[in-house]
């Protein structure tokens, strides 16, 4: 770098050159104005420092587009890899199965489908116009995928029924006549679209099952469920229950014709039941089906039905829950139960025709229990009058025994005298004795406390082991077991034990007084029993039979004579505890 004397700076070469002048040694110079050069070297320079940045540049982004290409290509591998795992599962699938894009072409047709239609992949891929619904329809026509990808309403009305889940998801089931060389085949159809990363619909796919063999088997079912409900007496019905509180029928076999006489329409068959169940229990038939439906439980229900005829029957409903999905289905029976009730019905009234009976034999008993106390209180007074007198007669005739002027004769008459009057006084103290029998309602008594009330010789034992037992009898029980204990020591002869005890005959209790007296003859084992019959009153066993039979129990006596009387008393069921 160089100043001009002007002071202006610029690029000089200077070159320097040794020369000889006579003989002397100088240093040439020459100075060159490069300037222009030097400005074109450095912005060489610089463009070259600029290119080699640029390179640089060049280079880095080489290297990121080679990586973002390596990338591609991974995810290109594993788009294609998904695509063909995709591909295999829609391939194997075991419904017959399809594609199309939103162009409508085909862009999956798997190996069930070719097996069900005869139509290759290789034969249906990428076909549009309609291609794919030739093998169902014989024509070209939108199929359920169709209305999966466009929402084409117009497209259901060729479908019996469509049933629809969420926003897209559809269903339908079809006969086609022309499968099965013409026999026709029952298909089950189900189709949805599927959508981009942003949400917009790419095409759709449509699965599509051959329910032919089902639908056939139902069909025999179906059949063979009516044979059978024609046996059934009675309607064999299904109704089922919505989340949304719907109510219907699914089945209702023909018997509902002829029980109920209702025409059957599943539609309308429900309402018009109901509007038959008579005013007076439809409110309640309502009420218990909302409560079976919402309580997840089993229905029943009587009540009465109008036939559309005008004839009164009476229903009996019953029916099991069974929950599908969000469905809930209910299946059972109606029965005409008309006799059974009008036969309850007549039980029912002549029950209440017993029961006042019963109230008006509870009446009469009282009054009879009111009438023989006063008649208990009348002879209560009247034998007191009685034994009074005879107690005067007794003395007047101990009086005239004691006459000195009296014969023989006379003596023996008076003496039977005496004798009848005390016959008469015992009866007329036995009658005090036994006057309250059934005046009083039976009642429980303890075995225990019976035998313990009751007194014996003290050269008698008694032999008796304490039992829990209660027995059902007139309060005058004890009286029995005094009598047929007096009998022992009485008229048993040499009598020195009684025992009692107790036993088990099935459900009846069977309790037994022994003595090892003389014991009872054959041919008087009944007698006793007899009114009149034996010493004293004669009257003792009769009543004590009597008493017994108040509440059904049986006296009866099975010794063997010469070993002992054997009195069997036996009380049936219900009558002990």
């Amino acid at each position: 770098m160089h100043l001009t004397s002007d002071g202006r700076e610029f690029f000089a070469e200077v070159t320097l050159q040794q020369i000889s002048i006579q003989g002397r040694a100088y240093l040439q110079a020459f100075i060159r104005d490069i300037s222009d050069r030097k400005r074109a070297e450095m912005e060489l320079i610089r463009k070259n420092e600029e290119l080699a940045t640029a390179y640089e540049e060049i280079l880095s982004a080489e290297a990121e587009a080679r990586e973002s290409q390596d990338e591609l290509i991974r995810k290109d591998l594993v788009l294609q890899d998904t695509k063909n795992r995709l591909d295999d599962i829609i391939a194997f699938l075991p419904d017959a199965t399809f594609a199309i894009d939103r162009e409508g072409m085909v862009i999956a047709w798997n190996r069930a489908m070719e097996e069900m239609t005869g139509v290759m992949a290789e034969d249906m891929m990428g076909k549009g116009n309609y291609e794919y619904s030739l093998p169902f329809y014989n024509e070209r026509r939108p199929m359920l995928i169709d209305l999966a990808l466009t929402g084409d309403e117009t497209i259901a009305d060729r479908y019996p029924t469509i049933s629809r889940k969420g926003s897209f998801l559809y269903s339908s089931e079809i006969f086609l006549p022309h499968f099965y060389q013409g026999r026709g085949g029952y298909f089950w159809f189900t189709s949805c679209p599927f959508f981009d990363h942003d949400g917009n619909i790419t095409g759709a796919i449509e699965c599509i099952r051959d329910i032919t063999d089902r639908k056939r088997f139902e069909e025999a079912l179906e059949k063979h469920l009516v044979a059978l409900t024609r046996t059934i007496p009675g309607v064999v019905y299904q109704f089922y229950a919505q989340p949304n509180g719907k109510m219907g029928l699914g089945y209702v076999s023909k018997r509902a014709e002829d029980i109920l006489g209702v025409h059957i329409d599943f539609d309308t068959f429900f309402d018009r039941f109901t509007a038959c169940v008579d005013e007076r229990d439809r409110e309640a038939f309502l009420r218990s089906i909302e409560d079976a439906v919402r309580e997840e439980k089993p229905w029943e229900f009587e009540g009465r039905f109008i036939k559309p005829s005008g004839e009164v029957i009476w229903f009996q409903g019953s029916s099991i829950p069974v929950r599908e999905g969000d469905s809930l289905t209910f299946s059972g029976i109606i029965l005409d139960v008309t006799r059974r009730k009008q036969i309850e019905l007549e039980l029912l009234k002549r029950n209440e025709e017993r029961e006042e009976t019963l109230k008006q034999f509870a009446t009469l008993s009282e009054s009879l229990r009111e009438a023989n106390k006063k008649l208990a209180l009348l002879s209560s007074i009247t034998r007191h009058d009685i034994l009074n007198r005879v107690s005067v007669l007794m003395g007047y005739l101990d009086l005239a025994a004691d006459l000195p002027a009296i014969s023989d004769e006379l003596m023996i008459y008076l003496k039977k005298c005496s004798s009848v009057t005390s016959d008469i006084a015992r009866q007329i103290e036995f009658t005090r004795i036994y006057q309250d029998i059934g005046t009083h309602d039976p009642l429980w008594q303890r075995l225990n406390e019976m035998v313990g009330n009751v007194s014996i010789p003290q050269d008698i034992s008694l032999v008796y082991v304490p039992t829990t037992v209660e027995i059902y009898a007139d309060a005058m029980m004890v009286k029995v077991l005094e009598n047929l204990f007096e009998n022992a020591y009485r008229h048993g002869g040499t009598v020195t034990t009684i025992s009692i005890s107790t036993r088990k005959d099935g459900d009846r209790l069977v309790i037994l007084v022994e003595d090892d007296g003389a014991g009872i003859a054959d041919d008087e084992k009944e007698r006793i029993f007899e009114r009149g019959y034996g010493k004293n009153t004669g009257l003792g066993l009769f009543l004590a039979r009597e008493i017994l039979a108040i509440t059904g129990i049986s006296i009866s006596e099975t010794g063997v004579p010469g070993k002992g009387a054997r009195f069997e008393i036996t009380v049936p069921e219900g009558r002990w505890r």
